[in-house]
């Protein structure tokens, strides 16, 4: 019963997703809070005069953030801003001593709402800085030429069998340069990136840490066009679905879409405000960019015999977004098939039917996948998933999340089916400091005893 109610519930979610576009791979919480957060790209939060539709970088996407149209990585001057002058509770914030029409650091109020606020406002900012100006970013230049961050994850995991272990997840190191970048909003720009890090596992095991060292994603970017045009070309984790920070849910792992996954290809996409879309065609490369046996790394120049596509395209709005995405990917004897659609709802201060309520600040997110695997030696199989997450706002800088996971590894299967429950807290404690701790309840039919808590610290920069 609940692997037919499963489907037709699928089958009614991508109807709707295909007639409405899908949601980007972004961090969600962020792309989806952002709504209530205008001035962190708007000077003069109130009454502001929107440019032609050609010249918008409104998106509410990850492209705001981040040097990767599609997300994830190194982050945009934007995107440091963001996190430094936004998300942190406490630490240093870039304009703390920055004497400028800079944007503030509290959410912005939508136009018309005080007048007494949009006076003293449009006092202080008359004349506002251009699109592309350091005062929009307390002085840092939103153009450079030459990029270098990271990201660095630590990991502490308790499974309920007593097994603890602590590993680094997660060091990345990114190196971008931008040697045809005039500085016009629509002029166009030409980036070259290197995302290169150290595989963390649990599980695996290596010679040495030097031994962990691998190149996860190299390409060209041409961005900074009309419409938020772009064109992209080398090795990139295909657009799909949500992109999550946390690659173990249902709709990332399970569905093969880990974050160490890349192909090899070209990809074009468009974001026209709140309209956008991804399309990509590519060589699989590996399974992942891990070695199959733990001991041995694959080179950048990996590749399996085969070929692939993906397609995102969607809608956003200050309050929702819905969509579907679409990927197909075919090997020596095997082919698979996703299809999936995704969704959220922003209940926080936005301009949304219920917003005179007050109801509280959450973030629902949720997909639902489907995927069919043909395989010459074992045989077709049919599975679905599904994601469902909360984040309560409690205060600046911190959120409660709750998370609901399900899947049907084989719908031709009884009695397969896995539930996941996840309780949660994701705290921004100071400056470029993240840290998340999680308590994870696994339901499966044959009752095993697989709960688990997570500990996280990521720092970025």
């Amino acid at each position: 019963m609940t692997r037919w109610f499963g489907t037709l519930a699928f089958a009614a979610v991508v109807a709707i997703g295909l007639a409405v576009p899908s949601v980007a791979s972004a961090l969600p919480q962020f792309s989806v809070l952002s709504a209530r957060q205008c001035d962190n790209c708007h000077v003069e939060p109130f009454d502001w005069k929107n440019p032609e539709l050609p010249e918008r970088k409104c998106s509410l996407s990850c492209t705001a953030c981040h040097v990767n149209p599609t997300g994830g990585g190194m982050r945009s001057t934007a995107g440091v801003f963001y996190g430094r002058e936004i998300l942190a509770m406490f630490g240093p914030r870039p304009t703390d001593d920055y004497e400028s029409a800079a944007p503030s650091s509290q959410p912005a109020s939508m136009p018309g709402d005080d007048e007494d606020a949009v006076a003293e406002v449009q006092a202080k900012t008359s004349a506002p800085p251009g699109p592309l100006s350091p005062a929009r970013y307390a002085g840092m230049d939103p153009t450079p030429y030459f990029r270098v961050g990271f990201d660095v994850r630590a990991m502490g995991f308790f499974p309920e069998d007593g097994d603890n272990s602590f590993f680094p997840m997660q060091t990345d190191l990114y190196l971008a340069a931008s040697p045809y970048n005039p500085g016009d909003p629509t002029a166009g720009r030409l980036t070259f990136l290197v995302n290169g890090g150290f595989l963390g596992s649990r599980a695996e095991e290596f010679d040495g840490f030097v031994d962990r060292a691998f190149i996860r994603e190299y390409w060209a970017l041409f961005d900074n066009l009309p419409y938020q045009l772009y064109g992209k070309l080398g090795q990139f984790l295909p657009a799909y679905g949500w992109r999550l920070d946390d690659h173990t849910p249902f709709i990332r792992q399970n569905q093969t879409f880990d974050n160490e996954r890349q192909v090899t290809g070209f990809e074009v996409g468009l974001n026209p405000n709140y309209l956008y879309g991804h399309a990509s065609v590519f060589i699989p490369g590996p399974p992942t960019t891990r070695s199959r046996t733990g001991t041995e790394r694959f080179s950048v120049l990996d590749f399996d015999n085969g070929f692939g596509t993906a397609l995102t395209a969607g809608f956003r709005d200050l309050w929702w977004q819905a969509g579907g995405s679409f990927m197909f990917e075919s090997r020596d004897g095997r082919s698979d098939l996703w299809v999936g659609a995704q969704w959220a709802l922003n209940l926080h201060e936005a301009r949304h039917p219920w917003s005179p309520v007050g109801l509280a600040p959450v973030i629902y997110l949720g997909e639902y996948d489907l995927r069919h695997t043909s395989d010459d030696a074992a045989g077709s199989r049919t599975s679905l998933t599904s994601f469902h997450e909360f984040d309560f706002l409690v205060v600046e800088g911190l959120f409660l999340q709750l998370r609901y996971d399900w899947q049907d590894p084989d719908v031709s299967l009884a009695d397969d089916h896995i539930h996941r429950y996840t309780v949660g807290v994701v705290a921004h404690p100071f400056t470029s400091i993240e840290v998340i701790a999680q308590v994870r309840f696994n339901d499966e039919v044959a009752k095993a005893f697989n709960n688990e808590t997570l500990i996280q610290v990521h720092a970025w920069f």
